[in-house]
């Protein structure tokens, strides 16, 4: 993830305003990813978590590629999320890194679809039960303002501004 880049005009630091802009240059990379190769955010983030697993079990892109029956330059285009990886060929890369096939998935649901199902979720030492009223305006606030952003990069970028705010 890069960093956060905050620019506030001269005219709002005279004015005093109390919101900025926020230039998020990985939210510009990604765009200059999609322009020029169609890469899909799903596509580049299943393929950093393809990446990631095989690093931490220490096999190599040509073992990986042998033991799936591809080259090792393909593994290194589904990596980086040039390539779609089909749904029979990340069922191998499951098995043969012993995974889960959810993890290639992990940390988009939480991003990209915080309330699709389940209402209830555990932040650390707190609980929420939104079924039960557990929330007050602020809360109510913060969700309803974070589920109107359209922009599934944007909501991502500010979840991940919002965490490392609250873990600094």
């Amino acid at each position: 993830m890069g960093r956060l880049k905050f620019i506030m005009s001269e005219k709002e630091k005279d004015s005093g305003a109390r919101f900025i802009d926020l230039n998020v240059e990985s939210k510009l990379r990604d765009k200059k990813i999609e322009k020029d190769t169609g890469a899909h955010y799903v596509d580049l983030h299943v393929g950093a978590k393809l990446r990631e697993k095989r690093r931490e079990k220490g096999v190599s892109q040509d073992e990986l590629a042998k033991a799936v029956d591809l080259t090792f330059q393909q593994v290194q285009k589904y990596e980086k999320g040039l390539n779609r990886i089909s749904c029979s060929k990340l069922h191998d890369f499951a098995k043969y890194l012993k995974t889960d096939i959810r993890y290639f998935f992990q940390g988009l649901d939480d991003v990209f679809y915080p309330f699709a199902e389940n209402t209830s979720y555990s932040l650390g030492e707190v609980d929420f039960d939104f079924n039960k009223g557990d929330i007050n305006a602020e809360i109510v606030e913060l969700v309803k303002a974070f589920k109107s952003i359209k922009d599934p990069k944007i909501r991502y970028n500010i979840l991940n501004l919002v965490k490392s705010l609250a873990w600094h």
